[in-house]
């Protein structure tokens, strides 16, 4: 064949050396020449600025294990969730003693419930922001309840397009209980109420009045990024957030909804970072525009458009290059961590004791939720209603 591509998902992520293998498909994609092309695998492109500024060098490593932090869907570094327990429960000075769980039910869809059982008894407090009393809820020494996604704005960040980038900026549709915050919201009391972020400054919100209009935009996104960067002191990811949540106390009460202040950001980062994936879907539609401009065209167009659409697209020529990490633009091949892994996988095949086996959760659905693992009576017999899945051959082997 001319071209090749390959789709795994959830039982490749679920197994042991899972790390490994996603390394090994894209080795065999990329010795094949599979990578980056069209009629083979590409780099879905989301809605998201092309500056490397916004990247951290350097990333972090968790201090009881030792995993260092990847960009997996940004340019903050994250770490896989089933080492949670081990930072929690280690023998370290600055293991992990407090942990905000958001939308997530690590007791039910994380490795070794037991496990994180007890790491949660641990810590010195645990909150959880969720519109559900799940079981990680229950285990919470706060609650704080969210609306669900009818009663709230909600940017659908999950599907991915290519070439195109499509938006989806959805508003509420019912009215949700008073006391339940979007997680905006939430964010930005506790960020204010620890000291994180300091109140937003009066300047800002005088002049994120006029923050849309042509010569207030100026004015207001030049303030507001001077005084993000001098509070912040260096800090790439303290500037950020100071700008993030200024811009949702300052600008978010002059918008159809103030959670929409950070795909505003957004939109202007995007127009400002890149503009040829812009006019190269929209063209016409936003002429000459550029700019602060640009940005405002970019969100309007969302605004207008809540079932979704297209803002930017990129050139697939130029796939490689333009998500290459590495300034000489050279693909590395064999990471020493990888192939010292591969060695322990080779010297330490995985087997499972005889009549044994492992059971994933996580299933694919026609649903959104696909961890939705839940007591039928608890979601009022509204189905997709779930099972243990099993291949007839390993029930066989099994018995």
């Amino acid at each position: 064949a001319p071209t090749a591509c390959v789709f795994y998902d959830l039982g490749v992520e679920q197994i042991p050396f899972s790390t490994l293998v996603a390394y090994l498909i894209r080795l065999l994609l990329s010795v094949t020449g599979n990578y980056a092309r069209p009629g083979g695998n590409v780099f879905a492109s989301a809605f998201s600025p092309a500056a490397k500024f916004l990247s951290e060098k350097e990333m972090f490593r968790a201090p009881v294990s030792g995993v260092e932090a990847i960009a997996a869907l940004g340019g903050f570094g994250m770490m896989p969730p089933n080492i949670l327990p081990e930072e929690v429960e280690g023998d370290h000075p600055e293991r992990i003693r407090a942990v905000i769980v958001e939308g997530a039910n690590p007791l039910l869809s994380y490795a070794d419930t037991a496990a994180y059982r007890r790491a949660f008894a641990k810590l010195d407090l645990l909150v959880v922001i969720d519109p559900a009393m799940t079981e990680t809820a229950r285990a919470a020494d706060y609650v704080l309840p969210a609306p669900v996604g009818y009663e709230k704005w909600e940017w659908s960040s999950f599907p991915n397009g290519y070439p195109e980038v499509f938006v989806q900026l959805r508003p509420p549709v019912v009215q949700g209980p008073e006391e339940a915050l979007p997680e905006a919201e939430i964010y930005a009391r506790l960020a204010e109420a620890t000291g994180v972020v300091a109140k937003t400054p009066a300047v800002l919100k005088a002049l994120g009045r006029t923050a849309r209009a042509k010569i207030g935009g100026a004015a207001y996104q030049g303030a507001a990024a001077a005084l993000a960067a001098i509070h912040g002191r260096g800090d790439k990811m303290g500037t950020m957030a100071r700008f993030l949540v200024w811009n949702y106390r300052a600008v978010g009460p002059h918008l159809p909804g103030a959670a929409a202040a950070s795909l505003w950001s957004l939109a202007h980062l995007v127009a400002m970072t890149r503009r040829g994936d812009v006019l190269r879907a929209l063209g016409d539609e936003v002429g000459d525009l550029k700019g602060l401009a640009l940005g405002e065209a970019i969100f309007q167009r969302i605004l207008d458009h809540p079932e979704g659409v297209e803002v930017a697209r990129v050139d697939p020529d130029r796939d490689y290059e333009r998500n290459c990490g590495f300034e000489d633009g050279r693909m590395r091949l064999a990471p020493e961590p990888m192939v010292r892994e591969m060695e322990r996988a080779l010297r330490e095949p995985p087997v499972l004791p005889e009549g044994s086996f492992a059971l994933y959760t996580g299933r694919r659905t026609h649903w959104n939720a696909n961890t939705i693992h839940r007591d039928p009576k608890w979601r009022k017999g509204k189905g997709p209603h779930f099972f243990a899945g099993m291949h007839p051959d390993d029930a066989a082997r099994i018995g």
